[in-house]
């Protein structure tokens, strides 16, 4: 691969993860010298990187005007929520019809950790709501859903945590 386009897919996936993370909120003007000074970046990189987060979803393109992050409504908001709701019960459905003993000891592992978990974690960069970072979330309810549906529910995942941090901030 060329160094350009690993720089390109560098700067793509950190504007993403802001993106997920609200460090860039809905309608926040995109500012490429900005963005470029941040992430030590070209502004080839940038415009490419935020072009692919465009057809993505994540960003807008303003003609004349740049970029801006997608707004979302309330509505919309509400909208995925419904929707993130109705996956993940579709999985966790799945999940315990085709669950054999080692799917059931990962659930019991991962209701483990969760009582294990401290309600609040403010030393946690992201913590949310019982201390509990969106990464680690994923990561205990992973053994929910069988490998065959956590590659369908992935992109849809992505958004329910960019949900849960915008409902957070």
């Amino acid at each position: 691969m060329a160094a350009g386009s690993t720089l390109t897919q560098n700067v793509y996936q950190r504007l993403r993860a802001d993106l997920l993370a609200c460090r860039l909120m809905p309608g926040q003007k995109l500012k490429i010298e900005e963005l470029c000074e941040r992430l030590s970046a070209g502004s080839s990189a940038v415009r490419e990187a935020l072009s692919r987060l465009a057809a993505d979803g994540f960003v807008v393109v303003e003609p004349q005007r740049g970029f801006r992050v997608t707004p979302l409504s309330f509505t919309e908001l509400r909208d995925l929520t419904n929707v993130r709701c109705e996956i993940e019960g579709q999985c966790i459905r799945d999940a315990i019809k085709h669950g054999d003993i080692d799917w059931e000891t990962a659930v019991i592992a991962a209701l483990h950790r969760l009582s294990r978990t401290p309600e609040r974690a403010p030393d946690e960069p992201g913590a949310r709501a019982y201390g509990i970072s969106p990464g680690r979330r994923c990561r205990l309810r992973e053994p929910l859903a069988p490998s065959h549906s956590r590659a369908a529910v992935r992109p849809a995942r992505a958004l329910s945590l960019a949900v849960e941090a915008a409902g957070a901030n």
